[in-house]
């Protein structure tokens, strides 16, 4: 077996260079033709190419045939092959020529006449060689004349070339430069070829050796410049996919090739170091490209020079919509559907990353999501802000790198994103959703186009409804929580009345039995009994009932002093720190109370007297009240905070609670012009951060005190 395959190693390394080189062009041609039968629209400049290529691809695996000897080919026909070879080209480029220079001042040649001179001189070259007659291009001199001939011809070839490239307008050379530059480079490689064949009669087998694998690397220039070209009438497309993997390899290739020389010198010359520089310089140079196709960086820049080089349309819109709805209607552990926005965005121009900010019912912009980007905080925008006003009048996409248009400015939190890169609208039935800010990346530094801003807003619009369907699926669920929290107080309001009833029992029996001290007894079991269900349902439902709020004037020192002294029951007591005499606002006190019980309860809670603190601190900033009830508990998560803590129905309290208290807490700070903020961190607790409307001097100076405050003292 071992020696088997040795013998077809060796039998593979001993076919001719020469053979291979005609074979592998005879079957690039072969492909390339088949595309162009499969896409040709019968057009004259699509004929001439389809036959010149299924002429080389006859030439190519002829040639190949007379490298290998196995046909005894005459020497005649071989000139006869090469003048059919070089016409069939140059009828092509003279159809290119007559297409494109009609709006140009110089004179055109028609294409008959071309054709002519071309029969003529292929003629002579026929006559010459017939003349001559039949000798091998391999073993004997050639003759002259044939030699010169085609040297003329591929000097024509040429200066054809140069023809078509200087006459296109520079509107149109974008799709034959390609073209231009293989056949210029494959008459170039004739005119050589032909000129030391010429000088020394007879051709250079090294040089004719090469000719197979000069054609083949012009092919795929051929292919690119086609695909571009309307005047060609072709449909041919060439996958970026192919593109970019196949000019991956061929980097790789030539990398490994350089390698090899420089480490094959190293060892040649390098004296009684050269193994030890050899070993070292290939194992830095192996790493050293491992790390470049590791690198997103390469590889972004690398399809950056594909795009912009080798293809009419910068983005191949059939694959980048396909990922687009791959990537927001496939559900993900990792991300939620605010995240996988961004990345939708962010992927197509190849951003680092980025953050949502989305309309809430209070009217502002307030951040929902990042990914991969840092938070700017607090950044929310009013929706009747300049900054908002001009997407929801332009919803352009805004470059923050490029001069800034009209009419923009950016707020304080755009300022803070040193890295922001683009402000990208969400637009939903012609009104602003919401935004996207991406964060450009370090390495790929692009100008926008009209096709990537194109292809960002029309994006950003099937994402907008993405979002705007999702807002009302939770609205939906949300309306049917609603709902089911209306039958339970249907069942809360029934045992209310039976308490009543009760309790209206033993307030008509009072008069009677009042020295009773059985009826006394069983009174007290009574009352007790309803405390404890009423507690029970009140800690079910959280709420005071459907009481309409009344605001009045409240000392919120005082008012503080007498909610800790409620909640002091309860372990741990409230640690209190004042920095200010008297602070007042306009609320309603019960609604208030509730609120700030609720958070003072939820900071006890977490804490579950293991020896934790909970904290208030109450001071003045500007004209604001500011109170924080903070705790070193079991604090919450960044998730958490953002989706779940001020929506209704969600809680941590598995079993204890219905999840609606701090919902009704943000509901009511926002009511009366308040706000509210939370920072918290797993293990290491919550800080929970109120603002409230001061009242002004003269609303003080008109306070009435209310019972409640006078009976405190």
């Amino acid at each position: 077996m071992e020696h088997s395959i040795a013998g077809m190693i060796d039998n593979l390394f001993s076919i001719d260079v020469g053979v291979a080189g005609y074979l592998i062009a005879g079957t690039v041609y072969f492909v390339f033709g088949v595309l162009l039968l499969t896409g040709w629209k019968a057009r004259h400049s699509g004929a001439y190419l389809v036959s010149a290529v299924l002429i080389s691809v006859f030439w190519s695996f002829c040639l190949a045939a007379v490298a290998i000897k196995t046909y005894d080919f005459p020497f005649s026909t071989y000139y006869l092959l090469e003048c059919f070879k070089v016409s069939a080209w140059l009828l092509v480029l003279m159809a290119l020529l007559n297409a494109f220079a009609k709006n140009t001042p110089i004179p055109r040649m028609s294409l008959g006449a071309v054709a002519s001179l071309i029969v003529c001189v292929s003629s002579l070259l026929i006559f010459a060689v017939l003349f001559l007659g039949d000798r091998s291009p391999v073993d004997e001199p050639a003759g002259l004349l044939p030699l010169t001939s085609l040297l003329g011809l591929s000097l024509f070839g040429f200066v054809l070339v140069e023809q078509v490239y200087r006459n296109t307008p520079d509107v149109k050379r974008w799709s034959v430069k390609f073209l231009c530059v293989g056949l210029g480079a494959m008459f170039a490689y004739d005119i050589f070829l032909y000129s030391n064949a010429v000088l020394f009669r007879q051709l250079d087998m090294e040089y004719w050796k090469a000719r197979g694998f000069i054609n083949a690397l012009v092919v795929p220039l051929m292919a690119v410049s086609v695909a571009r070209s309307p005047q060609l009438a072709l449909n041919i497309f060439v996958s970026r996919h192919v593109v970019f993997y196949t000019t991956a390899l061929t980097g790789v290739g030539l990398y490994l090739l350089a390698m090899a020389v420089g480490g094959y010198y190293m060892r040649a010359y390098g004296g009684t170091w050269g193994g030890l520089m050899q070993t070292i310089f290939l194992f830095g140079a192996g790493l050293l490209l491992v790390l470049i196709m590791l690198s997103s960086k390469a590889r972004a820049r690398l399809r950056v020079f594909i795009v912009k080089h080798f293809f009419s349309n910068k983005y191949d819109y059939r694959i980048e919509w396909l990922k687009l709805i791959n990537t927001l209607s496939k559900p993900s552990d990792q991300f939620d559907l605010q995240q996988r926005a961004i990345i939708c965005l962010a992927q197509i121009i190849s951003a680092r990353g980025g953050c949502l900010w989305l309309l809430n019912n209070s009217g502002s912009y307030e951040l929902q999501a990042r990914w991969n980007m840092k938070s700017p905080g607090h950044a929310s925008e009013n929706a009747a802000g300049e900054f908002a006003r001009f997407f929801q009048d332009k919803h352009w996409v805004v470059d923050l790198h490029e001069s800034l248009p009209a009419g923009f400015s950016k707020p304080g939190w755009l300022q803070s994103l040193k890295d922001a890169w683009l402000v990208v609208p969400l637009s939903h039935e012609k009104n602003l959703f919401g935004f996207i800010v991406l964060e450009s990346h370090e390495s790929v530094t692009q100008h926008l186009t009209w096709e990537d801003t194109d292809l960002l807003k029309t994006v950003g619009r099937q994402i907008t409804s993405y979002l705007a369907l999702e807002k009302a699926a939770e609205e939906l669920a949300e309306s049917k929580q609603f709902d089911a929290y209306n039958k339970l107080a249907t069942f809360v309001i029934h045992d209310l009345k039976n308490l009543v009833s009760q309790l209206s029992l033993v307030t008509q029996n009072a008069v009677q039995h009042m020295h009773n001290p059985l009826f006394i007894k069983d009174t007290v079991l009574t009352i007790d009994n309803c405390v404890n269900k009423m507690n029970k349902l009140l800690l079910q439902i959280r709420a005071d009932g459907n009481s309409m709020p009344k605001s009045e004037q409240i000392n919120f020192i005082e008012f503080i002093k007498s909610v800790i002294a409620e909640c002091s029951n309860k372990a741990p007591v409230p640690e209190l720190d004042i920095r200010n005499e008297a602070l007042w606002l306009s609320a309603d006190r019960v609604r208030l109370a509730m609120a700030v019980r609720h958070l003072i309860s939820n900071a006890q809670d977490a804490v579950d007297g293991n020896g934790g603190m909970v904290r208030i601190n109450v001071e003045r900033a500007d004209n604001l009240c500011r109170l924080e009830v903070s705790d070193d508990g079991c604090g919450m998560s960044e998730d958490f905070i953002r989706n779940r803590l001020f929506r209704p129905f969600e809680t941590t309290k598995a079993g204890k609670g219905m999840g609606v208290g701090a919902y009704e807490v943000k509901e009511y700070i926002q009511s009366i012009g308040g706000s509210i903020e939370v920072v918290s961190e797993i293990n290491k607790g919550t800080t929970f951060t109120i603002l409230l409307p001061l009242c002004s001097e003269s609303e003080n100076s008109v306070y009435k005190p209310s019972v409640i405050e006078v009976a405190n003292g």
